[in-house]
Order: structure tokens, then sequence, then C-alpha cells
């Protein structure tokens, strides 16, 4: 298991897990066969599926059997430009199967580190958020960042000049 900010990623042995709710996203990936996923929503039909990848969203209901596969479970907050966009994904496309959105995804299953892991997540937020991401404004913090690199063009940026005219400290950069 890797945490991450916003994140934490599991890869392991599955097992079963009885109907619960938390407050991240949740992605559930199955690397070598479908799992069975009852997702709960409040009002509507209870969906019994049997998925190879899916997203959860926060705080509906769900119940996992994945007893005998290698799993990947990404929990993602759900606030924040990140977040926020899982989370959309993951409501207008409940239930839906996403094991052909990741089938490009090389797993490190045998060989995991720390390192391949936090890129394992990033490619997965990276693959299934991108067209959610699109066309969303950028917030003023990162408009006001940009602005700063741009006018230093004639020179080097320095990245407490950025932060400073972000009004965030170096160390959000990093």
């Amino acid at each position: 298991m890797v945490l991450m900010p916003g994140m934490a990623l599991y890869l392991g042995p599955g097992a079963s897990a009885e109907a619960h709710a938390h407050r991240a996203v949740q992605l559930v990936y199955a690397c070598d066969g479908p799992v069975s996923l009852t997702l709960s929503p409040p009002g509507a039909k209870r969906l019994s599926l049997r998925v190879r990848a899916a997203l959860v969203p926060a705080y509906l209901k769900h119940a996992l059997d994945a007893t005998g596969r290698t799993l990947v479970l990404l929990l993602i907050e759900p606030e924040g430009r990140r977040g926020a966009a899982m989370q959309q994904l993951a409501a207008q496309h409940l239930g839906r199967e996403l094991a052909a959105d990741l089938a490009d995804l090389e797993l490190p299953i045998s060989d995991a580190t720390t390192q391949s892991l936090v890129e394992l997540a990033e490619r997965i937020v990276h693959t299934l958020a991108r067209q959610s991401l699109q066309g969303q404004p950028l917030s003023a913090v990162v408009r006001r960042a940009i602005e700063a690199i741009d006018q230093s063009l004639d020179s080097v940026p320095r990245l407490g000049t950025v932060a400073a005219s972000a009004g965030l400290s170096p160390g959000r950069f990093s």
C-alpha cells in the first residue's frame, strides 16, 4: 500500500468486504478476472455487477467480493480538481465496466515499488479523468502562477517568486 497526497493505492490479494461506504472515490481493478461488486444508490435499484474495473462514488454504499483475485484499489479524496473530476466520472458512469479504459496500463504486480505504485495511481487518474478535466476553468491560484511565469519569460522563473504571486509557499509547488 502507498499513501500519496489525496490518494491511497493498494495492490495485492483481494478479499470480501460487506456493504460499507466511505468518503473517498474508489477504483476497483481486478488484474486477473472479474469481481462481484454491489452498488446501492439511494432511492434507486441496487446494482449487482461482475466487473474487472469500476468506479464507486464517495459515500455510496457498496459491497465487494474479490476473493482469489489480485486487486488494485485506489481511493481518491473527492475534493480538489482531480478528486472532483473522479467523483463526477464515478457518478456519471455508475456501474460501467472500465477495464477497456485501463487496458494499456502496465501493472507492476511482481516488482512493485513505492515509486511504481505512485506512478500507477497517477496514470489511472490521468487516464480516467482526462476528459472530465478538459474544459474546467483554472483556479485563481493557478492563473496567478501562470501569469507570474509568463511575466518572467525573459529570465528563469524563480520558484519563490511564482509561489508568492500565487499566494502559496514554495513547498506547495514541489
